[in-house]
């Protein structure tokens, strides 16, 4: 993970006041790294020994998985407020998947294998862990139980995922795993079909 640090105090302790950290870290002068991301850019990679919890203030990530024929599979994406590195702080071993930048994000990155011990014995950040880590093992059971049928899947995500809302047919194609047009297509048959409402160009709504 190739880092841009911000490293004036004063950007860090606003950054701490603003996200109310005292609330996830009952220690606040652990060694923590205020870091910018470029959209595009990598900011872990699957298979890397090195441990970082990460907490996104702001932007969007990508997390993608590496097949073994070395192609890559979307997983999600992340949004301001979600933590990466809770799964391998708990179980430790390497990184399970590569995280990019959707767009320019900026986070909050504690270099977990130096302050393990005093991590470990924080209640606080203990909590947010376990509250991380139980979110995603919820999702993760959600989905295992995800319709096959392309528009049943389409639903499930609205109805789980996507807050009632498509936005992007693009975006939402890939996560389908389905062309444009299939997606374009079965879209128009539910508006018709008054199930759903175009809101604007790429912009879908559950009626």
């Amino acid at each position: 993970m190739e880092m841009k640090q911000i490293r004036t105090k004063k950007s860090l302790a606003d950054i701490l006041k603003t996200y109310h950290m005292e609330q996830i870290l009952s220690d606040t002068d652990l060694p923590f790294s205020l870091v910018r991301f470029d959209k595009g850019e990598e900011i872990i990679h699957q298979a890397d020994p090195r441990h970082h919890v990460i907490l996104l203030l702001y932007g969007a990530m990508e997390i993608m998985s590496i097949h073994v024929n070395g192609s890559l599979h979307k997983v999600s994406n992340i949004r301001p407020g979600s933590i990466l590195g809770d799964m391998e702080f708990a179980l430790g071993g390497i990184q399970q998947y590569t995280v990019t930048a959707d767009e320019e994000c900026l986070c909050l990155v504690i270099a977990s294998d130096e302050c393990r011990q005093k991590l470990e014995q924080d209640p606080l950040f203990l909590m947010a862990m376990l509250k991380s880590v139980a979110a995603k093992l919820h999702a993760s059971s959600l989905a295992q139980s995800e319709p096959e049928d392309l528009r049943e899947h389409m639903y499930w995500l609205l109805k789980h995922s996507w807050n009632g809302t498509l936005h992007g047919v693009g975006k939402a194609s890939e996560q389908l795993h389905c062309s444009r047009r299939q997606l374009q297509r079965i879209l128009k048959e539910e508006c018709d079909a008054g199930r759903m409402q175009k809101l604007a160009k790429g912009t879908y709504r559950l009626k």
